[in-house]
């Protein structure tokens, strides 16, 4: 059975990836990336529909960006990522916007929920969030 990667967002929170990575952070090698500038961004996504799409964005975060919203504990938009030939360390940077009760995204490996890196969404305006925990996984 492959091991894969799922991408959550859960409750609600509004997402955008920046268009052009902070000067200070490191970039080490992306795995995904995305601003969803276009509709195909939304493609890959399972939970996302054209009524997720928004023109409120973070500063310098392009033309559109993503409403994720819910109400209860199940994930209401998820990318899986895939498996890697390699083993791989990743980390989880995104913006995100609170509209209501804040929310959750997070990095998880789909064959263990306990590996999990979690960024709490809860700022009322735009803010660049990244994890502060790397997450370890094995090739395949």
């Amino acid at each position: 059975m492959k091991r894969k990667l799922a991408f959550i967002a859960i409750i609600a929170v509004a997402l955008s990836c920046q268009r052009e990575l902070s000067p200070n952070m490191p970039t080490g090698e992306l795995l995904y990336f995305t601003s969803f500038e276009n509709m195909a961004d939304l493609q890959s996504w399972w939970g996302l529909s054209e009524t997720s799409w928004r023109t409120d964005v973070p500063p310098n975060g392009g033309a559109h960006s993503v409403l994720i919203s819910g109400g209860c504990i199940m994930p209401h938009a998820r990318y899986d990522i895939g498996s890697q030939d390699k083993e791989v360390v990743l980390g989880l940077r995104c913006w995100g916007k609170n509209l209501s009760n804040g929310g959750v995204v997070s990095l998880r490996w789909k064959e263990n929920h306990k590996k999990e890196i979690r960024i709490l969404i809860k700022e009322k305006r735009w803010m660049p969030y990244e994890s502060t925990e790397t997450l370890l996984l094995p090739a395949g």
